[in-house]
């Protein structure tokens, strides 16, 4: 014959909710860092077309655009 064990389930929930929680800390952060540096690409696009209209920039005016609209999304 078993005798039933009894389980605290209190402990296990909370490394449970602990472990979740810090799996979603770890997401936020590489999504901020992902934010900033394409935050960072989007500048130094923008930064580049007053250089393509003038003529000083090697990159063309339509590829500059295409290049912003896909960072912004």
């Amino acid at each position: 014959m078993k005798i039933l064990e009894q389980v605290d389930l209190t402990s296990h929930i909370k490394k449970n909710e602990s472990s979740k929680l810090d799996k979603k800390k770890m997401d936020i952060k590489r999504l901020q860092r992902e934010n900033e540096k394409n935050y960072k690409e989007l500048t130094v696009l923008k930064g580049e077309v007053a250089n393509s209209i003038t003529g000083e920039s090697r990159f063309d005016p339509k590829l500059l655009n295409e290049l912003i609209q896909n960072k912004g999304k």
